[in-house]
């Protein structure tokens, strides 16, 4: 059916003049004319790029460093354990030196020192990757995005049109913004690698100050509480940025793909493959936050986990709609060959 741009009547394609006010009818271009290659081209360039910054992260990554962290842990409190057991033996009064218990649990402090250089240099990689991979995906989904747009745009045949499918879709049109904090990758791995210079810095106070009594290593180890608190309060802002961007933009890019979509078959174009238009779970930052307190931050291991799960589950329903956009293409390409 063709769209009479002055009355708004629907006119058969046959049809050169409206029924209703005499307009001459402008037909769309179809998608497959050599007019609009230039815009598929671009399309498919930018489709293509996918493969390098849509990086897909297996959550097996997560639950193999907690599993090495449980183990490593679990050894530490061995060889305390066993420590204690053999100074209960040598001093069986109970009244032993203090720089014999910290000869003997010097193991267990690598132990815990090694641990927390694994969990800290681990989770520093796999923060770059989850700030990295967004920012460039959206990057490129609002080339895309644009890409499509002009393609619509140019496809419409007149400016009246455009304007009627862009009031009709208005996401049709629209961009996502790329958040702030995502422009920073590095700064943010490097927020798991302030526990490592805490341990660094208890090993360091323990190896240079003589350790008589128990206070004096509680000594040492006040010094480390705020590091602990910078960690805790950058790592939860960095959780409450991640997951908000990706959801948005989820919400954003499935509107999108549902606009553009309804606008290229107002506009006649082939259909393409099914794909997915629904959105990623919701997930509360207030709530898991709270978990992780109650747990002693036991949650935020699933935390992470549903930070690097998430945005592989958008990346792969984006790509069912891009794929139904080359698959439309490609069919508007073979009805029409040869393409110039």
């Amino acid at each position: 059916m063709l769209i009479c741009q002055d009355c708004g009547r629907e006119n058969p394609d046959e049809f050169k003049f409206c029924s209703k006010c005499g307009k001459e009818l402008i037909k769309p271009l179809p998608l497959g004319d050599s007019k609009l290659k230039v815009h598929r081209d671009r399309i498919r360039e930018i489709i293509l790029q996918r493969k390098s910054t849509d990086t897909v992260i297996s959550p097996i990554w997560v639950i193999l460093l907690v599993a090495i962290i449980l183990v490593m842990t679990l050894a530490a409190i061995g060889m305390i354990i066993a420590a204690a057991v053999d100074l209960v033996r040598d001093y069986p009064s109970g009244d032993f030196p203090y720089p014999e218990l910290m000869d003997r649990a010097e193991p267990a402090i690598l132990t815990l020192t090694l641990q927390v250089i694994i969990y800290g240099t681990s989770l520093s990689l796999i923060t770059y990757l989850l700030v990295a991979r967004l920012r460039n995906h959206i990057k490129r989904e609002n080339a895309l995005n644009t890409s499509i747009a002009e393609l619509l745009a140019s496809a419409a045949g007149s400016d009246n049109r455009r304007k009627m499918l862009e009031d009709a879709h208005p996401t049709m049109s629209s961009t996502d913004t790329v958040p702030w904090q995502l422009g920073y990758p590095i700064v943010w791995a490097l927020v798991p690698l302030i526990p490592i210079l805490a341990a660094i810095f208890q090993h360091w106070y323990i190896d240079t100050h003589e350790i008589l009594q128990r206070s004096d290593l509680n000594r040492g180890t006040y010094l480390t509480y705020p590091f602990t608190i910078l960690t805790i309060a950058l790592e939860a802002y960095m959780f409450y940025f991640l997951g908000k961007s990706i959801s948005e933009h989820d919400g954003h890019s499935s509107m999108f793909a549902q606009d553009s979509r309804l606008a290229m078959n107002d506009l006649g174009f082939p259909h393409g493959r099914s794909f997915d238009v629904g959105t990623i779970a919701y997930r509360s930052f207030w709530l898991y936050f709270v978990l992780s307190v109650i747990t002693l931050g036991l949650w935020t291991y699933y935390w992470w986990y549903t930070l690097v799960k998430d945005p592989n589950i958008h990346f792969t329903k984006q790509w069912d709609f891009e794929d139904n956009v080359l698959d439309s293409i490609d069919k508007a390409e073979e009805k029409l060959s040869p393409i110039t």
